[in-house]
């Protein structure tokens, strides 16, 4: 007996170290290829000059050209959200796609249907952009590839939530918090309001996939890149 026991223990020893680093490379070794995607990103993202955004200048919010369709896992806003100091208060870069390969680089920005992005993980309306009516969906984890929807549970009303972009800096004010099934679909739909609203999107509880927590916020200021901010007004 002595001899069957012997190997079988060493073997669920073993069984038992390789789930254990599993585990732990799933909760913080993804986070190494995230953390050099987003290094990258950032360089990218800083060495691009602003948008001419001299055409929007008549009180309203800054938007992108008309032509603007990044492809699939490029950079095209960085978020920061003080009130949960996001990845040590640097913000991350959220590209474009929320496709499993996207949001292993960083946050991503729900988009409009195009040859390079998923037709499962896109919408047939058109996308919506930082400073712009309707609602803008951005995806991102919250415990594997840096995790930077970890903390989303503790924003309160009234917390802002930062875009910086190539045509303008935006500043949203949350205005609540809800959870939905992770089946739902609805919030998905760019119309679903005539304001400039922003929706965080992430899985709940933290670990599990089961449900979906939903971090609504609109417009509240609005400027020129890394310039002065104006306060939004009720039509946007």
């Amino acid at each position: 007996m002595k001899r069957v026991l012997v190997p079988v223990g060493k073997l669920l020893i073993s069984v038992g170290m390789g789930v254990l680093l599993f585990v732990v490379w799933t909760l913080w070794g993804t986070g190494i290829g995230t953390n050099r995607a987003q290094n990258r990103l950032s360089e990218e993202f800083d060495a691009h000059g602003p948008f001419d955004a001299s055409a929007n200048d008549r009180g309203r919010p800054p938007q992108p050209p008309r032509n603007f369709a990044p492809d699939a896992g490029d950079p095209v806003f960085r978020i920061k959200i003080p009130a949960i100091n996001l990845h040590d208060g640097k913000g991350f870069i959220v590209v474009e796609g929320v496709d499993q390969e996207q949001l292993a680089l960083g946050p991503g920005h729900y988009p409009e249907c195009r040859p390079t992005l998923s037709v499962e993980l896109c919408t047939e309306q058109p996308e919506v952009w930082p400073g712009e009516r309707g609602r803008m969906i951005v995806s991102g984890h919250r415990t594997t590839h840096s995790f930077p929807f970890l903390n989303l549970d503790r924003l309160d009303e009234g917390d802002d939530i930062l875009l910086q972009t190539w045509w303008g800096d935006f500043t949203y004010v949350v205005t609540k918090l809800r959870i939905v099934d992770d089946q739902t679909t609805e919030i998905v739909n760019p119309t679903a309001t005539r304001r400039a609203q922003l929706v965080l999107t992430t899985c709940n509880p933290k670990h599990s996939s089961a449900e979906r927590l939903l971090v609504f916020a609109e417009l509240s200021e609005w400027g020129p890149p890394a310039a002065g901010r104006k306060p939004a007004t009720n039509g946007n």
